[in-house]
C-alpha cells in the first residue's frame, strides 16, 4: 500500500491540470483511492488502474465543471497552486511539475478529451499506446485529439525552463511602478499586445472581460491601484512559478495572487485572482 500511495502526488498533478482546480483534483485523486481500496479482486498492474481511474474521473468532472464555467460571472482562471517561495530544488511542491497557471487557462479551450490527450502526452511524455490504454479509445485517434489541441492553443504546449531571475525582475519592476503610480515605466514593461486576465468571482472587484493593449491595461491597473497601507505583499510561487500574494493589512486576509507570462523580455501576460474561494494562502 504504501507503494501504491507515492503515486498520489502523480494523480494530483494529472487531476490538477485536467480540472484546473486542486479542491477537485484532491477530490478525484481521493475518489479513485477508495475505489482501489473497494476492489473486489487483486489488479495486475495497480499504477495502471490508478492512473486510468484518474483520467476517466478528471474528463467526467471537467465535462460537468464546463457548463458551471460557462455561467460563471466574468473571467474565469484556474485555482492558483500556491506553495512557498524557496528554491525549487528544495520545494518541488506536492502536485509535483504543474503547467503555469496562462497555459491551464489556455487549456480551457479543449474539450476534455483533447485536453487529457494533450496533458498525457506533453507534460507526462506518454506514448500514444499508454495514452490510448488510459483513454479507452485508440493511438490514432490520441494523434487526431493532439493535433486539434494544438491547433486550438495556436501556441506551443510543452513547458519551458522559467528564467526566474528575469521572471521576477520584471515582477519587482511592475509592482514598483504601480507603487509610483508611473503609467510611463508601467509601459515600458508590457509588449503592445499584453493580455490582462483578473478573476473576482463576482465577489472582488475585477474586469468583466479581459483587457488588452498596453493602453487598457495601465489604465486598469492605476485605477484600481491600492495603498500600500491597504495590502501587503510576499513572493510565492505559483504554480512552481514566481508569483506575488497580495494581504489585507486590516485582516490578513488574502486578496488576490498575481503572476505574470513572459515573452521577449517583456511581460505578455499578467493574470490576477481576486476570488477569494480561490485563495488558499
Amino acid at each position: 500500500m504504501n507503494q501504491i500511495e507515492t503515486l498520489r502526488p502523480h494523480l494530483f498533478a494529472i487531476a490538477y491540470q485536467m480540472t484546473g482546480d486542486a479542491q477537485e483534483a484532491k477530490d478525484i485523486v481521493q475518489d479513485t483511492y477508495e475505489t482501489w481500496l473497494s476492489r473486489p479482486r487483486a489488479v495486475e498492474n495497480p499504477n495502471a488502474y490508478l492512473r486510468k481511474m484518474t483520467v476517466n474521473r478528471s474528463i467526467d468532472r471537467l465535462k460537468a465543471l464546463k457548463t458551471q464555467r460557462e455561467a460563471y460571472k466574468g473571467v474565469w482562471l484556474p485555482v492558483p497552486y500556491v506553495t512557498p517561495w524557496e528554491p525549487p530544488a528544495t520545494a518541488p511542491g506536492p502536485a509535483g511539475d504543474v503547467l503555469s497557471l496562462g497555459l491551464l487557462h489556455l487549456l480551457e479551450k479543449l474539450t476534455p478529451p483533447e485536453r487529457a490527450v494533450l496533458i498525457l502526452k506533453e507534460s507526462f511524455a506518454c506514448s500514444y499506446d499508454e495514452i490510448a490504454e488510459l483513454c479507452e479509445t485508440s493511438a490514432q485517434n490520441c494523434r487526431q485529439l493532439l493535433h486539434r489541441a494544438k491547433e486550438k492553443l495556436q501556441r506551443p504546449a510543452t513547458r519551458f525552463p522559467v528564467d526566474e531571475g528575469q521572471h521576477r525582475q520584471l515582477l519587482e519592476a511592475f509592482l514598483l511602478a504601480c507603487q509610483e503610480e508611473n503609467p510611463e515605466r508601467l509601459a515600458r514593461l508590457l509588449k503592445a499586445d499584453v493580455l490582462l486576465y483578473t478573476d473576482g468571482g463576482g465577489k472582488r472587484a475585477a474586469a468583466l472581460k479581459p483587457l488588452t493593449g498596453i493602453a487598457h491595461v495601465v489604465k486598469f491597473l492605476l485605477a484600481v491601484r491600492p495603498g500600500p497601507e491597504d495590502l501587503s505583499w510576499r513572493w510565492v510561487r505559483v504554480n512552481h512559478q514566481p508569483g506575488l500574494a497580495f494581504f489585507d493589512t486590516r485582516t490578513g486576509q488574502a486578496d488576490s495572487v498575481m503572476t505574470l507570462e513572459v515573452a521577449d523580455g517583456q511581460i505578455a501576460t499578467l493574470l490576477l485572482v481576486r476570488n477569494p474561494d480561490k485563495l488558499f494562502l
